[in-house]
């Protein structure tokens, strides 16, 4: 029996690790943190409803998460609903979303042939009033955790293309961590167990753990690590890795991002909007108790690039207070007033993370497919950097990189 060591508990080394084990394949996964599912942490102490510190939609009604998730306890989160955008002191009205909806989409239309350049650049060339050239702008590039001077809109409108994800976005009832749970059912992991060496030759792959009191040796690794993890070289390979691999992985950016989840005795914003979208100041706001009766009433700010990194200098108070101060300017109330309580978690701080999720830069673009490739058949690599064919930086996108990479495997062990 052919045996796989895969790296890294998040849901791609868990899809890779189930295809392969319903395939006969002997496979172990070996964890660095205490807890499995990567970027997802649900926390069930702020409210009374599941909240998620993570990732906590999923995006489309087509995605590979539904082969694990049941449809019917999740909640529409956002299909077809209102979207509020604020610039300045003003929030848009109804008539002119249609227009921030067309500026979208022309990245559409984007040629994929012409040299690339950043979102910032692409929107100017828009004919768009400049409010509207604005929030796209920072929509497009804030979705990514990066700055608009600095996100590839060839990546961007490549993603356009091959998005087979379908419409909508959607809440688990029950929390994210179901779909984890369900992802690592029947898997033999071992948690807190620190990979630092990867030995290969023609033969055998050894993977060195814990300061070398660990060993295992495979037919075949994955790496199923962030991006991060692999650019701080927190895990050593012998011999190296190829040229082309190290430029991929130089290449491509982990974005900042942290989340600040505010729970109030009441609601002060329009419940009938799933995002809130506001401009100078910039920020993306939602609130995880839409379409859930009775429950507490939970305010999520979402935290990107600089504006995370800002954050993340304070205490959990400070962070907690500032972002209750921005609240109060954008919704012209002083909501401390009904503040109850609140939770901050930076991801750029979990040392095993080491960021949100991956992006571009311009000039970049094939990174990704580079990362992807397996290295003389014995290392693979997955997670959502290396997903050029489908949404990166989504968990569906994670999923179907665990796929892919099984596949390649099964073709080739």
């Amino acid at each position: 029996m052919k045996k796989v060591i895969i790296v890294g508990a998040g849901v791609a080394g868990l899809a890779a690790a189930q295809k392969l084990k319903s395939n006969n394949f002997d496979v172990l996964i070996l964890e660095a943190r205490g807890n499995i599912g990567g970027r997802i942490i649900t926390d069930r102490s702020i409210a009374n409803f599941p909240v998620e510190l993570g990732a906590e939609f999923i995006h489309g009604d087509k995605t590979a998460i539904w082969d694990f998730i049941d449809k019917n306890k999740t909640i529409p989160f956002g299909h077809h609903e209102k979207i509020s955008i604020k610039i300045g002191e003003n929030w848009v009205e109804d008539n002119r979303l249609k227009i921030f909806e067309d500026a979208y989409k022309s990245l559409d239309r984007y040629d994929l042939n012409t040299k690339d350049m950043s979102i910032k650049e692409w929107v100017e060339t828009l004919d768009f009033p400049d409010d509207v050239k604005e929030v796209t702008g920072y929509r497009l590039s804030h979705v990514y955790l990066a700055k608009g001077e600095e996100i590839s809109t060839k990546e961007s409108a490549h993603e356009n293309n091959v998005d087979h994800s379908g419409d909508g976005n959607f809440l688990i009832k029950d929390g994210f961590d179901v779909l984890v749970k369900n992802l690592a059912e029947g898997l033999e992991i071992k948690k807190n167990t620190v990979v630092q060496q990867v030995v290969h030759d023609d033969m055998k792959v050894k993977v060195i753990c814990n300061d070398g009191g660990v060993e295992f040796v495979a037919d075949a690794v994955i790496l199923a690590v962030p991006i991060s993890i692999l650019q701080k070289e927190k895990i050593k390979f012998i011999p190296n890795l190829p040229e082309s691999k190290l430029k991929a992985v130089e290449s491509i950016m982990m974005g900042s991002v942290t989340k600040v989840v505010l729970s109030f005795s009441k609601s002060f914003w329009d419940i009938s909007s799933s995002f809130f979208i506001t401009i100078n100041p910039n920020s993306v706001w939602w609130s995880p108790s839409k379409g859930r009766n009775g429950t507490d009433n939970i305010f999520t700010a979402f935290l990107a690039n600089d504006e995370a990194r800002e954050i993340d200098k304070l205490d959990e108070k400070s962070a907690i207070d500032k972002t209750l101060k921005k609240l109060s300017i954008i919704f012209n109330q002083d909501v401390s007033k009904i503040f109850l309580k609140g939770k901050v978690i930076s991801w750029d701080k979990e040392p095993w993370i080491l960021g949100g999720y991956s992006f571009i830069p311009v000039g970049a673009f094939g990174a990704r497919e580079a990362l992807a490739k397996s290295v003389e058949n014995k290392i693979f690599f997955a997670g959502e950097a290396t997903a050029y064919n489908t949404n990166p930086a989504t968990v569906h996108g994670a999923i179907e990189s665990g796929w892919r990479v099984a596949d390649e495997i099964l073709a080739n062990l």
